[in-house]
């Protein structure tokens, strides 16, 4: 493994910094150390593909054992996007011998330009908490950006292919939990089988909701949370909690409340209120995605704006009495509404709910 080191880096560690040509190759990356307020930021980008990684909260006796802090920092990434423990070690053996080497790549500067500018852009993180930040790299690795010839690319998907053609393509294993999302509707049937891996929260399973419905997530939302026998509710929110019966949906784990004992429905967009049961059909033990997978999906949804029974009495009744610039918004509603029905277009929009919406940022 080389890491190309700027010469802000460079000066700074206690070991030989060669003169390397630059290559591009799964083991190599580029690093370099920046400061949001006082605290000092490792940030590495992968050579081929841009993968960020980040480490908050870097000492003098961090860079003198730089290499060790490599290795953990990538490992426990790699374990946050569920890549199987086995791979994981296998990457880190092949990459175990570490060496340090001048940077000089303008697209390797390129991209730790574009990561720092990225980072202060989105987060603050002068009070983040010292260590790897996996939350966050695996957010900034779903930013598209340049890579290979002016095209515009995931440094997540790049990095991952690279990944799979040296260990294969099932990369990923993690425990799941297969959810039922049932659209209450008067009349007509609309609901979503997704496997979710796990750990999510509230706030993802939010995401995941808005994104495997096609509605936007703007919009106030909250989750209710009904004790089967003693019938008391609790509420899940997307602010900080007020009264001792809310909670705070990136502090809650989908698996905090057991689904046998409480009914659990979600509400969205007060002023066109759909309502979402949520029910669990089962665990499974091997997931081999690092994503949300729908499975099964039955019916359209109301569009983003309109509310079930009015959607419902549209297309009961047609769309006759609507001037005909109403009526062609509300064609091109329902053309969209199908559209995201689809499997193949909902586990696309469910493929990075996950990683670009961190539990650790309201």
């Amino acid at each position: 493994m080389i890491i190309y080191c700027t010469k802000k880096l460079a000066d700074k560690l206690e070991v030989p910094v060669e003169v390397i040509e630059n290559e591009v190759s799964l083991f190599n990356w580029s690093a370099n150390l920046i400061k949001h307020g006082r605290k000092q930021i490792l940030l590495l980008s992968h050579s081929d593909s841009k993968y960020p990684v980040l480490v908050a909260g870097i000492l003098k006796k961090d860079i003198k054992h730089l290499g060790r802090v490599i290795h953990e920092a990538i490992a426990i990434q790699l374990e946050y996007e569920k890549v199987k423990p086995e791979i994981i070690q296998r990457f880190l053996d092949d990459g175990q011998d570490i060496r340090f080497a001048k940077l000089s790549d303008r697209k390797m500067v390129g991209g730790l330009v574009r990561w720092d500018q990225e980072l202060l852009y989105r987060y603050d993180l002068s009070n983040a908490k010292n260590g790897p930040l996996p939350e966050v790299s695996v957010a900034l690795a779903r930013v598209l950006v340049t890579i290979h010839k002016k095209n515009y690319e995931f440094p997540s998907e790049v990095f991952f292919a690279s990944f799979a053609s040296v260990y294969g393509s099932q990369l990923f294993e993690s425990r799941a939990i297969r959810l039922k999302f049932t659209l209450r509707m008067k009349k007509t049937e609309v609901w979503r089988i997704i496997t979710c891996p796990l750990p999510i929260s509230y706030k993802h399973l939010h995401h995941i909701i808005i994104e495997s419905f096609g509605w936007y997530g703007s919009k106030p939302h909250m989750f209710k949370v009904i004790d089967k026998k003693t019938k008391s509710i609790d509420t899940v929110v997307p602010y900080f909690p007020e009264t001792e019966n809310e909670y705070f949906e990136n502090n809650v784990k989908v698996v905090d409340f057991d689904f046998s004992q409480h009914d659990i429905l979600y509400h969205f967009d007060p002023a066109h209120t759909a309502i979402v049961a949520i029910t669990s059909l089962g665990w499974v033990e091997q997931f081999d995605k690092n994503q949300p997978w729908c499975e099964e999906t039955v019916g359209v949804a109301n569009p983003d704006g309109i509310s079930p029974e009015e959607f419902e009495e549209l297309i009961e009744f047609g769309t006759e009495e609507l001037n005909p610039s109403m009526r062609s918004v509300f064609k091109y509603q329902v053309e969209n509404a199908e559209r995201y029905a689809e499997i193949d277009l909902i586990n696309r929009r469910l493929s990075d709910v996950i990683q670009s919406f961190p539990d650790t940022f309201v």
